[in-house]
């Protein structure tokens, strides 16, 4: 298989792909992001930023046809691991609110992006501010300048963030709210409530 730097290139039957980037147990079964072996490319195998790249076959995706490579490329981790916060872990439905941490990261941005099309209210911070990020000047959310605007008012928060915003994320919800949490960049202490 040949790669760019970005994640994408063409099959061996020179079909277009880009890479899934979860590597785990090929016999593991059920959700694979719960396999205990699971790993990201660049995490545990060398070689990601090679010209050639070898992959089990069932990582290859087709490249949808409306997208240049570098946008394909960002599908696998990004917009995946967005789209199962929002719809699979928070399962929210058309009209529900959502505040997204740290807006300015790719898989906040990604949330942003994908829940404003799918008709959820979604209200943003920047990394450590407490103020609009970009997703709120490309109209695709609503940006929350004072951390203390949000209380009690988002069915979910998408955490990516970490300790600089457990505190805040737990303000926010309504009471039966939902924390999804996909990583945390800035210290992954237990939150204080």
């Amino acid at each position: 298989m040949i790669l760019g730097t970005d994640a994408a290139g063409v099959d061996p039957d020179g079909n277009e792909v880009i890479v899934h980037a979860l590597i785990g147990d090929p016999d593991y079964r059920g959700d694979e992001t719960f396999d205990p072996s699971r790993t990201l490319l660049s995490e545990k195998h060398q070689g990601t930023f090679a010209e050639q790249l070898v992959v089990p076959r069932r990582n290859l995706v087709p490249k949808p046809a409306g997208l240049s490579m570098a946008e394909a490329a960002c599908l696998p981790t990004a917009y995946l691991t967005a789209y199962r916060m929002l719809f699979t872990r928070g399962q929210l439905k058309p009209g529900a609110t959502v505040l997204v941490q740290g807006a300015g990261g790719g898989v906040a941005t990604a949330c942003i992006l994908l829940g404003h099309a799918a008709g959820l209210r979604v209200w943003v911070t920047q990394p450590g501010r407490g103020q609009a990020g970009p997703g709120a000047g490309a109209g695709c959310g609503r940006g929350i300048r004072d951390r203390r605007a949000a209380a009690g008012q988002v069915d979910a928060v998408m955490e990516t963030v970490g300790e600089a915003t457990w505190g805040h994320s737990m303000r926010s919800m309504k009471p039966g709210g939902t924390i999804v949490i996909s990583g945390a960049t800035a210290g992954s202490r237990r939150p204080r409530t």
